[in-house]
């Protein structure tokens, strides 16, 4: 599996070209928020160190995209500037407005995107405290039309995930990946595998 962790190409997954002549570091998204895009150029480039904070395993480079609908905002992969980011991402009902309302009109930062995505590149922190469920769903409805969502070796606390036809779910290192259930939660190995005759895949991960 390629690395996860690969300079300039941080969580963009997947084998591609690092992008030259990046013109900005920034610490976090909440960072990125910050920029002042009336002054941008469409298609500048920024490097975003870390989703919350540099080195966390969500960072990547983004693009401004003068003409991407705010309305596609999925709080990972597309994000409006419009959207507000929660100042306690522990708090799931901040979390549902941040994935959900990037406003109206035109102009957005875009990821570049490898050949996979990790549920950090949506802001999972997989700490085995704060709850994932959000963060890794988001991941898994970029790649509805199919892929793989790769899971480091952390522990994601989850409720339930739904899983497309063709979307893989995988871990890094089996009993080093974890999925936990979020307490008073009812979830099970099958709910998340969906039907034995599906095309879902769940591997290399322990469910708890």
């Amino acid at each position: 599996m390629p690395g996860l962790i690969a300079n300039n190409i941080e969580s963009a997954g997947g084998s591609i070209k690092p992008i030259k002549n990046i013109v900005t570091k920034v610490n976090s998204i909440s960072d990125l928020l910050n920029i002042d895009t009336s002054k941008l150029d469409d298609k500048e480039q920024f490097h975003v160190l870390g989703f919350h904070e540099p080195n966390d395993g969500g960072g990547g480079i983004f693009y401004w995209d003068v003409n991407e609908d705010r309305a596609n905002h999925n709080g990972g992969t597309i994000i409006s500037p419009n959207a507000v980011f929660p100042n306690d991402w522990s708090n799931t009902d901040q979390q549902e407005t941040w994935f959900t309302s990037g406003g109206t009109g035109n102009g957005c930062w875009k990821r570049v995107v490898g050949d996979y995505v990790i549920p950090e590149m949506f802001g999972a922190k997989g700490d085995g405290v704060t709850d994932d469920t959000r963060a890794i769903q988001a991941a898994i409805d970029f790649l509805s039309s199919g892929g793989t969502v790769f899971l480091l070796d952390k522990t994601y606390m989850i409720s339930t995930i739904h899983l497309y036809s063709g979307v893989r779910l995988k871990g890094k290192t089996y009993r080093d990946t974890i999925l936990k259930l979020i307490s008073g939660n009812a979830v099970s190995y099958t709910h998340l595998r969906a039907h034995e005759t599906s095309l879902h895949l769940v591997c290399r991960l322990l469910l708890e």
